[in-house]
């Protein structure tokens, strides 16, 4: 529900950019859902940086669509954008657009190159699936030690209610990805140690 909310949240946002481009209502505006084939190389909603990218890209492609407009704009006096529309389109004017927003200046503080890991597990009853939980344990620490950032309702947060923790999900703080993994992750399990206290193996 908080992603949904976030994602109508950016939505009216964008919508909001291209009715100011072109001086309609806002209920003028239709935003239909993210897809591949409008846009297949997006770029991820991360780093609070969602409104600048989107709503630049939103306003680039805008102002291709009323540089096109404009020597129609001026030939006429219009009552009405939809007017205008309609007289462009038939002149077969395209009154479709591409934009696209590079955000400057964001990068990344760190790069994880190199992890070891040894692990001591006495007799393993399934290596293959021990290792993967050793490397899924591994990431889940690198985020909540390195990446996380837990904010609570108190006075440093005014606007979160006291008490309430707001960075809850993937919604709402950065957590690991394929990126983070380091370059060379190395996981091992110690081998020709079994247990000492002679516990069954299941």
């Amino acid at each position: 529900m908080e992603v949904l909310r976030w994602a109508k949240a950016l939505h009216t946002k964008v919508a909001q950019v291209a009715a100011s481009a072109f001086n309609i209502p806002l209920s003028s505006v239709f935003i239909s859902e993210t897809s591949t084939d409008k846009v297949p190389n997006t770029s991820p909603t991360a780093a609070s940086a969602s409104s600048d990218l989107y709503g630049a890209a939103v306003l680039d492609a805008c102002e291709q669509i009323k540089a096109r407009m404009e020597p129609v704009a001026l030939k006429h006096n219009f009552s009405s954008f939809a007017e205008l529309a309609g007289a462009c389109y038939m002149q077969r004017i395209d009154l479709s657009a591409h934009g696209f927003y590079i955000t400057p200046d964001i990068g990344f503080d760190w790069t994880n190159l190199t992890a070891n890991i040894i692990l001591d597990l006495g007799y393993s009853i399934n290596p293959a699936i021990d290792v993967g939980q050793i490397e899924g344990a591994f990431i889940q620490g690198l985020g909540w030690v390195a990446m996380e950032e837990l904010k609570w309702g108190d006075a440093a947060h005014k606007w979160i209610p006291p008490g309430c923790l707001y960075t809850s999900g993937p919604g709402s703080y950065k957590i690991p990805s394929m990126n983070d993994v380091p370059f060379k992750f190395s996981v091992s399990l110690l081998k020709g140690h079994p247990n000492v206290k002679g516990y069954p193996l299941i």
